[in-house]
């Protein structure tokens, strides 16, 4: 009877820790690149809480750019249904998906999977592509990455 509850509460000490594990994901792969954190640029892609709504409440994607920002990243993301988001004390708002945007990040990231976005066009125009969210599953490329 109490394998229920401890199972539930283990899934979330697991969730919790996801960002971080993002962030470290994220660290290795510009290091593959011999960059750092700290000032790299960082698209991401999809801030929503999940794919194709705005509700932006409790979504991993903001405690991982708040993480990002803290290393020193320079973060900019787009989200076709997230024009705007506060994170921390930091207002920021969405930027349009285009070849500059994608082309002159270091990674793009991709968050929430929107079925908005051509992610084979963002791959194609990225210098490298983190999948946490397997978007790109079926593709095999050198320049994209997943968790």
């Amino acid at each position: 009877m109490n394998f229920e509850p401890r199972f539930i509460e283990l899934a979330g000490v697991i969730n919790g820790s996801m960002p971080e594990h993002v962030v470290r994901r994220i660290s290795d792969i510009l290091n593959r690149t011999r960059k750092s954190l700290k000032g790299s640029r960082v698209l991401v892609l999809g801030v929503t809480y999940k794919p194709n709504v705005s509700d932006v409440r409790e979504s991993p994607a903001l405690d991982v750019i708040s993480l990002l920002r803290e290393q020193g990243c320079q973060v900019s993301y787009h989200d076709p249904w997230a024009s705007s988001i506060k994170v921390g004390a930091v207002n920021m708002k969405s930027k349009p998906l285009s070849g500059a945007a994608v082309n002159s990040a270091d990674l793009v990231t991709i968050l929430t999977a929107h079925s908005k976005v051509d992610y084979h066009w963002m791959l194609r125009n990225a210098k490298a592509v983190f999948d946490a969210r397997n978007a790109l599953a079926e593709v095999s490329s050198p320049k994209l990455f997943s968790l």
